[in-house]
């Protein structure tokens, strides 16, 4: 038996944005797609560090749909578009990392969390963590 610290990661591969064009009936919307290299620059760093990371499948539709509504939901300025509804479609990565390399691991996501919220536009990024016993040792 083993013991880890489990980080999940869920990253929004699109973004759906849908609001009223100030107090009028016209509905915006808008579309945002995630930066694959982004994607990949993430999963390289985080095997060179702690030897690996799964993901939903990649090739299957998206793992997860989320719905949500931003902080500021009124509108700024006369005939920009109220933030409305968020829909996220979502992948999860997950990885193990061993129990004593668990304060760097959450230093290594909290830093990639800011730079996906920064890139993405987004409030929150959800990363979790929790301990695990695996029956094996895998690193």
């Amino acid at each position: 038996m083993a013991e880890y610290t489990r980080f999940e990661i869920y990253i929004p591969m699109v973004i759906s944005r849908s609001g009223w064009i100030g107090s009028s009936k016209k509905r915006s919307s808008n579309t945002q797609y995630l930066d694959p290299q982004i994607l990949k620059e993430f999963i390289h760093e985080t095997i060179s560090k702690y030897g690996g990371i799964t993901q939903s499948n990649p090739l299957a539709p998206v793992a997860y749909k989320g719905w949500w509504m931003p902080a500021q939901a009124a509108t700024s300025e006369e005939g920009q578009p109220s933030p409305g509804i968020m829909t996220d479609f979502l992948t999860l990565l997950f990885g193990l990392v061993r129990v004593y390399e668990a304060e760097g691991a959450i230093l290594h996501f909290e830093k990639w969390k800011k730079k996906l919220e920064e890139h993405l536009e987004q409030e929150v990024i959800l990363v979790i963590h929790w301990p695990v016993q695996t029956i094996g040792d895998f690193f």
